[in-house]
C-alpha cells in the first residue's frame, strides 16, 4: 500500500478537525445523497483495512470519511485512500489516548456526548418520519398544477403557530396592540420559521400548506394578518401577507423542491403540536 506523506495526512487531519468531522460514516443526511465518486468507491464486501489497538477500520468507513472534504478531494477518493486511511488511524490513536487519560469520565465530555446522542436520535427518527409524510405522488400532482399555463399569483407570508387556541389569541391581542409581527413570532411561535420572525417567503396557492392557510393568505391584502386564529392540523395559526406579485412559472424541479419543503414544514409542525400536547413542560423566567 502506498504510504501517505506526513504533510498530506496533516492537511486532511486539520480539515477534519476544522469542519468538526467525526470518525466513521458521517452525518445521516449526507449518506442519503452520496456524491457519485464516493458512492462508486463503496464496496459490498467492506473489508477490514486496518486494526488500531484492536479497533477495526473498514474500507467503507474510509471512503465515507471523505464526506467532510471539498468536492475536488472527493473526486480523487481512490487516489487519496491511503491518506484518508492514515487520517482515520491518527484519529483513532487520538481517541485511544483520550480514553487512556480518562477523558470519557469528565463532565464536559458527558454533556457533549448527550448532545451528540440527541442529535443522532433526532436525525434517525425524522428521516423515517418524513419519509412516510411527504408523498411524492402529492408533490408531482401539485407540480403539474403550478407549472401549467403562464404567470401565476404569489403571496409573501409570515406565520405564527401555537399549540393552543388561547396562546394564539394572546399573540393576536399583542399584534392588535401594535407589536411587531416578527417579534411576536420569535417569542411564541412553534413553527421552524420563528427564528426568522415567522417569514416563509413567496408561495403560489397550490403549494402553500395546509389548505386553510393557503385560502387565508390569498384573501388578505398586503400588510394585513388574520383577524382570528386559524385551527389547522399544524396548530393555531396567524397568517400575515406582506406582498403579492405575479410570477413566471418555475421549472418543475424548482417547484417540486418548494413543495417538498412546505410539506416537510407542515409535517414537522403537526408532530410538534402532538408532542407538546402530551409533554410535561415547565418554563422558568
Amino acid at each position: 500500500m502506498v504510504r501517505p506523506t506526513a504533510a498530506l495526512r496533516s492537511l486532511l487531519l486539520l480539515a477534519l478537525l476544522a469542519l468538526g468531522g467525526a470518525l466513521g460514516a458521517g452525518p445521516l443526511a449526507a449518506q442519503q445523497a452520496l456524491p457519485e465518486p464516493l458512492r462508486k468507491a463503496l464496496r459490498e464486501d467492506n473489508p477490514v483495512v486496518a486494526v488500531v489497538n484492536g479497533s477495526e477500520i473498514h474500507w467503507n468507513d474510509v471512503v465515507l470519511s471523505a464526506l467532510d472534504l471539498p468536492a475536488e478531494y472527493q473526486a480523487q477518493v481512490q487516489a487519496l485512500f491511503p491518506a484518508l486511511l492514515g487520517r482515520m488511524i491518527d484519529m483513532q490513536l487520538i481517541a485511544d489516548k483520550a480514553r487512556d487519560e480518562g477523558v470519557e469520565k469528565r463532565e464536559d465530555y458527558q454533556s457533549r456526548l448527550r448532545q451528540a446522542e440527541n442529535e443522532l436520535l433526532r436525525e434517525v427518527f425524522l428521516t423515517d418520519f418524513l419519509a412516510g409524510k411527504v408523498s411524492e405522488a402529492e408533490v408531482q400532482k401539485r407540480v403539474e398544477v403550478l407549472t401549467a399555463g403562464g404567470q401565476h399569483e404569489e403571496v409573501r407570508i409570515a406565520i405564527i403557530v401555537t399549540a393552543g387556541e388561547e396562546e394564539a389569541r394572546a399573540a393576536l391581542r399583542r399584534l392588535n396592540a401594535g407589536e411587531d409581527f416578527g417579534t411576536v413570532a420569535r417569542q411564541v411561535s412553534i413553527d421552524r420559521s420563528a427564528a426568522n420572525g415567522g417569514e416563509l417567503g413567496f408561495f403560489a396557492q397550490a403549494e402553500l400548506q395546509p389548505p386553510e392557510v393557503a385560502s387565508e393568505a390569498f384573501s388578505l391584502k398586503p400588510g394585513n394578518y388574520s383577524p382570528v386564529p386559524l385551527k389547522t392540523p399544524a396548530g393555531w395559526t396567524i397568517v400575515k401577507v406582506s406582498e403579492r406579485r405575479m410570477a413566471e412559472p418555475l421549472s418543475k424541479a424548482e417547484v417540486a423542491a418548494r413543495i417538498r419543503r412546505e410539506l416537510t414544514r407542515l409535517a414537522l409542525d403537526q408532530l410538534l403540536v402532538e408532542l407538546r400536547s402530551k409533554a410535561d413542560i415547565d418554563l422558568f423566567p
